[in-house]
């Protein structure tokens, strides 16, 4: 398994699924993966349960608390979970979610 430090992103192959880089390394149980995408309400449900059972979790905001409030947008955050834990963390999100990793597509950050 193979690490793009762009997209944090634990991929298979040489080339990163989501931004097409090549500079892929080896990843490592303490690099923080991408899971998931959720609109606030649910991100922070996800956090919590993620937290419950003893995953750390990062929550990064897509748009930004202006951009948000100036589109009337919801704010939505990218779960980030440290690959030692990442296949547990798949698990909970299908538990609660009904869903592997996300129904929403990611784009490059």
């Amino acid at each position: 398994m193979n690490y793009c430090e762009s997209c944090r992103l634990a991929a298979e192959g040489e080339v990163c699924p989501v931004c097409g880089g090549d500079l892929l390394r080896p990843v490592h149980g303490k690099d923080y993966c991408f899971l998931a995408e959720k609109e606030e309400m649910w991100a922070k449900m996800l956090q919590e349960l993620l937290r419950n059972n003893h995953i750390p979790a990062a929550l990064l905001p897509t748009l930004g608390a202006v951009v948000s409030l100036k589109s009337g947008q919801m704010e939505r955050y990218q779960i980030f979970v440290p690959y030692a834990s990442l296949e547990q963390a798949k698990a909970l999100l299908q538990m609660a979610f009904g869903e592997e990793r996300r129904s929403e597509t990611r784009s490059a950050p």
